[in-house]
């Protein structure tokens, strides 16, 4: 696959068909880890949580998800 040096990229391009396509949304969370950042997101660090946010609503998952976010909103300095 032509993402697959790119680890973190490749893995949310899997999440995301996971997620879009077969409509698995456990996959999701077997695909991206509970990232624990230490400094503002880039990009694809950003959008690989963002979408484990939504496996974790579609999975009805409030807590998780709640503390995902407050992970999320304080490596971006809010």
């Amino acid at each position: 696959p032509r993402f697959k040096a790119r680890e973190d990229l490749y893995g949310y391009l899997l999440a995301a068909h996971a997620y879009f396509v077969d409509a698995a949304p456990h996959r999701v969370l077997e695909l991206i880890p509970v990232e624990a950042p230490s400094r503002p997101m880039d990009t694809v660090a950003f959008s690989r949580q963002t979408l484990r946010a939504l496996a974790l609503d579609a999975l009805k998952d409030k807590e998780a998800r709640a503390a995902l976010v407050a992970r999320f909103l304080q490596a971006q300095g809010s």
